[in-house]
């Protein structure tokens, strides 16, 4: 049974978390859910949703304040849904307040990690008082939840378009006469820039004179590092800019052909991860990853899909990278297409799809006891 589905999204930025909703959304829809989606009015998650308003429909808010309750209330009597998917804690603690009839399930996606600190037992549990279900995008981050939560936590990882993140063939593709070990996302320390060219350099002085030369490649957008605070870190580092590393500091529209072309993706981030978009980008497209394992990088891993450096000395870091690099290189295009296959398997907007339909029509969620509702 196909179900109303209203999603209400606070992030400002084009987040991970933003990248989550829509892919939601996108994905419920396409199971034939009716899907309502409300996020703030001109933030990314709106701009981008306008693409794709023919598949659900979009309700924007100014904001999530008491100013709009009554707005919001009139919405959930309009829409009548089954279930409310909240994003964030102003729209999870904001429909706490509002109280329908007929009553709809509340499900509360958490792609935050949980931070240290005093009374974060009481604080989880207050915030979820109101929540029959806890979905977040890892096994990781439903391990720690749990001994904090009353309702259900369970895993769904996250879906790509992978009509953009596919395989693109040597006949449609450009060849190199470099092999190239590709870092893609926000020019961030975060993000790991600085582990990378330190790995590079390492990997570049063991690499084997017969093969094609290395080449790493930057391709993101300045965050917290500008392109000048990265070119320093490269020339710091001993490598030759524009030869040895080159940076793209910009979007790109061939995305697909970018990361199929490179011999592996290397995703060296020092924190954050908890959703693992990048990584999932590599793998639709047919390229092996090499993960730092922080956050649940380690979780989009299957057979032959790369290595996790995870609590590895810089030693055995390098000759993991050096090991996988030399057999991408090698691998027939038959290979990558099955790598891309297998990824599609798992981490397609369809797979994802799947997943939440089949968790919000199995009746998983039980009512809460005080609630009178009905599961869903």
């Amino acid at each position: 049974m196909k179900k109303r589905i209203w999603h209400l999204c606070s992030n400002r930025w084009n987040s991970a978390i933003t990248e989550y909703a829509l892919s939601t959304v996108r994905a419920l829809a396409a199971e034939g859910n009716h899907c309502v989606f409300t996020p703030l009015a001109d933030s990314p998650a709106d701009l981008r949703a306008r693409q794709h308003a023919n598949a659900f429909q979009l309700r924007p808010i100014r904001a999530f304040g008491p100013r709009q309750l009554p707005q919001v209330a009139r919405a959930a009597a309009e829409i009548a849904p089954d279930v409310v998917v909240t994003y964030g804690g102003p729209e999870t603690t904001f429909i706490g307040l509002i109280r329908a009839n007929p009553p709809f399930h509340r499900v509360r996606f958490r792609g935050q990690e949980l931070l240290p600190g005093p009374f974060i037992h009481q604080r989880h549990l207050w915030a979820h008082r109101q929540t029959d279900l806890i979905v977040t995008p890892s096994a990781a981050l439903t391990g720690a939840l749990l001994p904090h939560s009353k309702c259900p936590v369970v895993t769904i990882q996250l879906g790509c378009d992978s009509t953009k993140y596919r395989r693109v063939t040597p006949q449609t593709a450009v060849g190199s006469d470099r092999i190239g070990i590709l870092v893609l996302g926000r020019f961030d320390l975060v993000k790991g820039h600085r582990e990378a060219l330190a790995l590079f350099s390492e990997l570049k002085r063991l690499w084997p004179t017969e093969q094609r030369r290395l080449q790493l490649h930057f391709i993101g957008e300045p965050a917290n590092l500008t392109t000048a605070n990265l070119e320093d870190l490269v020339i710091a580092s001993g490598l030759r800019l524009g030869d040895d590393v080159i940076i793209t500091d910009r979007r790109i529209g061939d995305i697909a052909d970018n990361l199929s072309r490179a011999g592996i993706g290397l995703i060296p981030s020092t924190g954050s991860e908890i959703i693992c978009r990048v990584a999932e980008e590599f793998l639709l497209c047919g390229t092996p990853v090499a993960v730092s394992g922080v956050g649940s990088l380690s979780e989009v891993l299957f057979d032959g899909a790369g290595c996790s450096f995870a609590s590895q000395t810089m030693k055995d870091t390098v000759n993991l990278l050096l090991d996988w690099t030399l057999r991408s290189s090698a691998e027939l295009e038959s290979a990558k297409v099955q790598r891309a296959e297998r990824a599609k398997e798992r981490f397609s907007l369809a797979a994802m799809g799947r997943a939440w339909n089949d968790l919000l029509t199995r009746q998983a969620v039980m009512p809460r006891p005080q609630s009178g509702r009905t599961g869903i």
